[in-house]
Order: structure tokens, then sequence, then C-alpha cells
């Protein structure tokens, strides 16, 4: 009663010192958690993202208007340019990335 709750997207992305990972493993992109909010972003040229959750989550008690309007998902490329990619969505059998997805890393 005396701590107040902390915001609802304080755990969309991983605290300062997990992005420590990148120097000790010395990667360019990495997926942390399980939060079922989707993100994404490229940062120094590095990834860090969440692909949220599969698992069907619904508005209403009946199971009929779904939270999210796709699937989301994380979908990287690494090749002799670099590392592309990021945070995608599956919409009505469709792929499409998402704003963040359009950044890569130079290899």
């Amino acid at each position: 009663m005396v701590t107040p709750k902390p915001d609802i997207r304080t755990y969309d992305s991983a605290p300062p010192t997990v992005k420590q990972i990148f120097e000790i493993h010395g990667v360019k992109a990495m997926c942390m958690g399980h939060t079922h909010r989707p993100n994404g972003t490229w940062e120094g040229g590095r990834f860090s993202g969440n692909s949220g959750s599969w698992c069907p989550a619904f508005v209403d008690r009946d199971c009929t208007v779904p939270v999210l309007d796709g699937r989301p998902f994380l979908w990287h490329i690494a090749d002799e340019d670099g590392l592309s990619g990021g945070l995608h969505w599956l919409r009505k059998g469709a792929i499409a990335p998402d704003p963040s997805a359009l950044t890569s890393s130079p290899r």
C-alpha cells in the first residue's frame, strides 16, 4: 500500500544492466523476456527486442475480440552485409515489418 505500483510499460524492455550482454557475448541482437507486449529497438547498430506472446489474448470474456490485430515475431537475417530485421507482424496471412525493424547493423 505504501509502494506505488509501477507504470504499466515499466517491464516492456530489459533493464539497462541487461544490455551488458551485448558486450559480454559480442552479439548484435538479443531477445529478452516474455512481457506480452511486443517491442523492438535498434540502438548503436544493435537490436534488443521482445516478441511478446503468440498466446491468444482477448479483450472480452467470450474471446471474440483479440487484444492484438496480428501475431508478433522477431526475424533477423545475418549475411555478408551484416544483420537486419527486427520485430515483424503476421496479419491476415501477410508478414510486415514493424517500423522498429527498419534499421540494420553493418558487419
